[in-house]
């Protein structure tokens, strides 16, 4: 007989006289009486059951102790590397200049010139090359894109859209679509969206978004939402959640009719894997992230975007296998070039001159973060920021998993 041993990959959670286990690379969920637990703990296998020991050794709780279950993950990765489409998003921002004094901006400490018409024809020309290579989507970012200095580089994008047939996003605070209408109109075939952001109802919003002279923006972005809806533009409502929004989310995206007539996206503006250390954090992010889920679940058009859940929650109702997390932050689908025609691998990242990437072919994963590898929480959280190896909270983590886990468990019995 081999010698065995517990899995590494694996959280257990006591409930009643039974054990759960969650397997965190597979997605197994079974409960097991705590005597069987024991049992395995102590290495007695002989007394388990053959029927029990079986089906623990195929769903991997049970491991050969000369098997390196790192390795494993390694090799899910390989094939993840396979099947994973390489570009999705181009991201293009003229400048860090905006109109807003966002209180939670990332990138006040950020400021350069406008894109100079040869630097955009010669990201133009880059664009080209990974057009012939990959299908993406060309997302419009900054600071402020819709500033009325970027018109003529907005049209020169447009143009170029038009002729290769690329599809263009934009980011936007949406307090400017006015002036820019018209030209919306005349490449209205190449706009995928709007994704303009709205942090809660008016009082809330006006707290978190306002404008350099600390005016409210609500009511405005309300009525120029107005406009692109009657124009047939697909709006996607975004919101950042935040210790300013953190109890009055759910009643924004249950009750408000923006909320109802649009897709909704919600991100917590509070960044630990990022590049950012110093958020301020939400009091009960794990109880707060239930709160949300059961919305989404009646709405289909409202979706959290949090990978750690989506990641759960697929691992657990998926039919099929699902790969480990190994794109947490999307930075491996993504390049985004600056004012200064600089590629950097995410958002974040951009403008900090450390994270210049080199070559599109760059790619970053948890894999690559020894302690990450060797965490048994990885395949779930997707680990630390692929650029900057930053801490990690893994009793939070744990904390979140186990408390959905257990939500789980209140409405299916599994059981080997």
């Amino acid at each position: 007989m081999k010698e065995l041993k517990l899995t590494k990959y694996m959280i257990s959670i006591p409930h009643n006289e039974y054990m759960v286990l969650f397997h965190t690379i597979y997605g197994y969920l079974d409960i097991i009486p705590n005597s069987v637990f024991s049992m395995i703990k102590n290495g007695e296998f002989s007394e388990i059951r053959n029927q029990d020991y079986e089906l623990l050794l195929s769903r991997r709780y049970l491991t050969d102790t000369k098997q390196n279950e790192e390795k494993i993950l390694l090799s899910q990765l390989c094939e993840y590397k396979k099947i994973r489409k390489r570009i999705k998003n181009v991201y293009l921002v003229f400048s860090y200049n905006c109109n807003f004094d966002c209180i939670y901006c990332f990138e006040q400490d950020k400021s350069g010139n406008q894109i100079e018409a040869k630097v955009l024809e010669k990201i133009l020309e880059r664009l080209t090359l990974i057009h012939n290579e990959f299908d993406f989507v060309l997302t419009l970012y900054g600071g402020e894109p819709l500033l009325i200095d970027n018109y003529a580089n907005l049209k020169r994008i447009f143009s170029f859209a038009l002729k290769l047939d690329i599809r263009v996003r934009i980011i936007t605070n949406g307090f400017t679509i006015k002036p820019f209408l018209n030209l919306f109109l005349k490449f209205k075939s190449v706009l995928e969206e709007f994704i303009i952001t709205i942090d809660g109802n008016e009082s809330v919003h006006d707290s978190t978004r306002i404008t350099k002279n600390h005016k409210g923006t609500f009511k405005r972005i309300r009525e120029n939402i107005e406009l692109l809806d009657n124009e047939s533009f697909p709006v996607i409502i975004r919101s950042n959640i935040g210790i300013e929004n953190e109890y009055k989310i759910v009643e924004f995206i249950e009750n408000n009719a923006l909320c109802k007539d649009h897709n909704v996206k919600l991100y917590f503006v509070e960044n630990n894997r990022g590049l950012l250390s110093n958020r301020s954090t939400i009091s009960d992010k794990t109880e707060l992230i239930k709160r949300i889920n059961r919305v989404c679940n009646k709405h289909e058009n409202i979706e959290l975007v949090y990978p750690p859940l989506n990641q759960m929650l697929a691992m657990i109702y998926d039919d099929n296998f699902v790969l480990p997390l190994f794109d947490y932050c999307n930075s491996n689908s993504i390049i985004l070039y600056d004012y200064e025609g600089v590629p950097y691998s995410c958002t974040e990242s951009c403008g900090n001159k450390d994270y210049i990437i080199s070559d599109i072919q760059d790619e970053h994963y948890f894999t690559d973060i020894p302690k990450c590898l060797k965490c048994h929480l990885g395949p779930i959280c997707g680990g630390g920021c692929k650029l900057k190896n930053n801490k990690q909270c893994k009793i939070e983590m744990e904390n979140f998993i186990i408390q959905i886990l257990q939500d789980v468990i209140e409405k299916n019995f599994y059981e080997i």
